[in-house]
């Protein structure tokens, strides 16, 4: 069973699920960019050099400014910027295979969020 099954078949946070399972873990902005009204960001958690997950988040513009800026200053995992606001989400999958999962966040944040899971 790879290390991920769980986490594919929860509606976690996949930051809380990385700090939880993987406290040496780092989290990585490969790129992010702004375009057609959304913020594109692509990034990815990383364990002894090797990335575990691949993460794409399209981030409506249409979100509270706050939200947006600290999505802007590139320093913290949306789970981080979620938690540490106290924003009210619900997470809701969209899809799944035996190695990708697809999902939004909704409630005082927006967003959509597609993972592969390595390893």
């Amino acid at each position: 069973m790879p290390w991920y099954s769980n986490l594919i078949n929860s509606n976690q946070s996949t930051t809380e699920f990385m700090k939880e399972k993987f406290k040496s873990a780092r989290f990585e902005i490969v790129e992010q960019h702004e375009r057609d009204g959304t913020i594109v960001r692509e990034s990815r958690f990383i364990l002894e050099d090797k990335p575990l997950i691949i993460s794409r988040v399209f981030i409506p513009m249409n979100n509270p400014l706050a939200f947006l800026q600290q999505v802007r200053d590139k320093n913290a995992p949306l789970g981080d910027i979620i938690r540490e606001n106290k924003y009210n989400v619900q997470r809701r999958v969209l899809s799944r295979d035996r190695s990708s999962k697809r999902y939004t966040i909704d409630g005082d944040v927006r967003a959509e969020v597609w993972e592969t899971y390595l390893g």
